[in-house]
C-alpha cells in the first residue's frame, strides 16, 4: 500500500511512503484429516516443524517451506490454496 505524504515540498516529484507490515508464519497441516492453516504469532526459527509445510508471508513476497516429513497432500493443498487466495 502506498500513502502520499502532504507537505510544503516544491519539487515536481512525489514523495511516497510505504506501509510497513510485519511478516506472518503459517503452519499447514492435515494432522486431523483436514488441510489447517494455523498463523504462528512472534515466531523464530525453532517453530519451522520438519512435518509440516510452513509459509511465510511477507506482503511483496511468499515462502513456502517444506519439512522433509511433509505429506504429499499438504504440499499440493499448499500451492493449490495460495494461488487460488493470492
Amino acid at each position: 500500500m502506498l500513502t502520499k505524504i502532504h507537505g510544503q515540498n516544491t519539487s515536481s516529484h512525489q514523495q511516497v511512503q510505504m506501509t510497513s507490515h510485519s511478516p506472518r508464519l503459517f503452519e499447514v497441516s492435515n494432522a486431523t484429516g483436514n488441510l489447517v492453516w494455523e498463523e504462528i504469532f512472534d515466531f523464530d526459527q525453532d517453530d519451522m516443524d520438519e512435518d509440516d509445510v510452513m509459509v511465510l508471508d511477507t506482503f511483496d513476497t511468499i515462502y513456502i517451506w517444506v519439512g522433509n516429513g511433509a505429506r504429499k497432500d499438504e504440499k499440493l493443498g499448499t500451492v493449490q490454496e495460495i494461488s487460488v487466495s493470492y
